[in-house]
């Protein structure tokens, strides 16, 4: 039998793909053999690219911060998906892969411009990038006292000076000379804390779908009580509605409810949370503000590192797939890094998946939370071992509770009731806080621990009485 063969090559960004379609000519019409052909090459034929864009044109980074680039491709179907990254000025602003994600890399003070180039037609899109000192001038996460000093001994220098190449780091303000004025900004950010404890790190930790059964005998949660014994708690905090996940810890680290935030599970497990939004997480503030600041997130539920903590925050990001190997990492960094990072988040979710499968506040279900307790002390005693304990923040809560049938999601009291729990030197032992706190109220309380500056759109709050500080 004869054949006619139909063959193209279809260039894609990783792929080259050839396609063969073969036709028995002896079998059909020639004039349907004509229309069939003519539908397969129509099919076939290349789509040219009409237009690149950015999903962000104007970024304004401190030195050493990253900052993901989404290059959109119009049409959507074009053939050929292909670019290249052009910068004006590689030692300003530099684009690397990371996380499979183009990312600029914020290099020395000035002005570059980053260009998008399409192979297809040379479509070009760009974004203008300037880039600043950071206020964390030693470079270590943290804003204390150290950093005037640094302003302080390199004042009276100026851009073309020969201080300069070591003094410009100290220019936090952006004027190409380091003055009075540098001075007063730092000494403004510091006074905002005075008298305040200088925590150096957080460690967070969320188990899933705990609701408040911490308090419960039946949960034997020794660890988890001892620690609010210890610092400060509440047995009535409210999760956001609706009680799912993503709204949840969307809401904790992005500070405001979910109809802001407008994350739901389907989002966060396919989608990076967008850089271009009014509501970015404490950890991207972070380390947009210090981009030297070491922080980690280790998750059993992996749309967290996904779609809820941006690539801009610069976490080191570790998913566990189960309680067990996340607590282990947990603990294994917390042992080789946990000295200079400033911000910890540990999530657990065998617990909430032993209330889907059993029912929430049953046998099997505490069984799960004892077990989550008893990781919860791994990770403590992995602070206390490294010495860290007396200069961490840890926060403790629950993304929402469940119903006996196994579900969660509405608003009963089952559902909505969560525990909320932190422990530090400024937390009075024995503290008991209001049934007014929420769980969002916990990007404030992160905020301030590491003296982020709290944005004036966040829903969050300090749960009053939480910290003791003399002012």
């Amino acid at each position: 039998m004869k054949s006619n063969m139909l063959k193209k090559v279809v260039v894609g960004t990783t792929l080259t793909m050839t396609m063969s379609v073969a036709v028995a000519s002896t079998d059909i019409p020639y004039n349907v053999l004509s229309q069939s052909m003519s539908s397969v090459a129509y099919a076939n034929e290349e789509i040219s690219v009409e237009k690149v864009s950015l999903d962000q044109n104007e970024l304004n980074l401190k030195a050493g911060a990253p900052m993901p680039l989404t290059a959109t491709i119009s049409p959507k179907d074009a053939t050929v998906k292909e670019v290249e990254w052009i910068s004006s000025d590689e030692t300003v602003a530099k684009v690397e892969m990371i996380n499979e994600r183009p990312t600029i890399i914020a290099g020395k003070p000035g002005d570059a411009t980053i260009t998008v180039k399409t192979i297809d037609g040379g479509k070009t899109a760009t974004a203008k990038v300037h880039v600043t000192n950071s206020i964390d001038v030693s470079g270590d996460g943290l804003l204390t006292k150290d950093d005037l000093k640094i302003i302080l001994k390199n004042q009276n220098s100026h851009e073309g000076d020969h201080r300069w190449g070591k003094a410009q780091k100290a220019d936090i303000n952006d004027d190409k000379k380091v003055n009075h004025s540098d001075i007063q900004m730092m000494q403004d950010k510091l006074a905002s804390y005075k008298g305040e404890f200088l925590y150096k790190r957080v460690v967070f930790i969320g188990i899933d779908g705990a609701g408040n059964a911490v308090k419960d005998p039946q949960a034997n949660a020794k660890n988890i009580q001892k620690l609010i014994s210890e610092g400060a708690g509440t047995y009535e905090a409210k999760a956001m509605l609706p009680t799912i996940s993503a709204q949840n810890w969307g809401s904790m680290f992005h500070g405001v409810v979910p109809s802001k935030h407008q994350l739901t599970n389907a989002i966060v497990g396919k989608n990076p949370y967008p850089e271009k939004n009014p509501y970015p997480s404490y950890m991207k503030m972070l380390k947009q503000e210090r981009p030297m600041l070491q922080q980690a997130s280790f998750t059993t539920w992996s749309p967290i590192n996904k779609g809820i903590i941006e690539d801009s925050a610069g976490a080191f990001k570790v998913n566990g797939r189960n309680d067990e190997t996340t607590t282990q990492k947990a603990v294994d960094y917390i042992k080789t890094k946990g000295q200079n990072t400033r911000n910890i988040f540990v999530h657990l979710d065998e617990v909430d998946g032993a209330g889907h499968s059993n029912g929430y506040y049953t046998p099997k279900f505490y069984e799960q939370v004892q077990k989550a307790d008893q990781q919860v002390g791994q990770i403590v005693q992995a602070l206390e071992e490294e010495g860290l304990m007396d200069d961490t923040l840890i926060i403790l809560t629950a993304d929402h509770g469940g119903t006996l049938n196994g579900s969660h999601g509405g608003s009963s009291p089952e559902e909505q009731t969560v525990f909320w729990a932190a422990k530090g030197q400024s937390i009075k032992p024995g503290t008991e806080l209001s049934n007014e706190v929420e769980v969002v109220d916990t990007a404030a309380v992160i905020a301030r621990a590491l003296r982020l500056d709290i944005p004036k759109n966040w829903d969050a709050e300090i749960p009053k009485g939480l910290f003791q500080d003399k002012k």
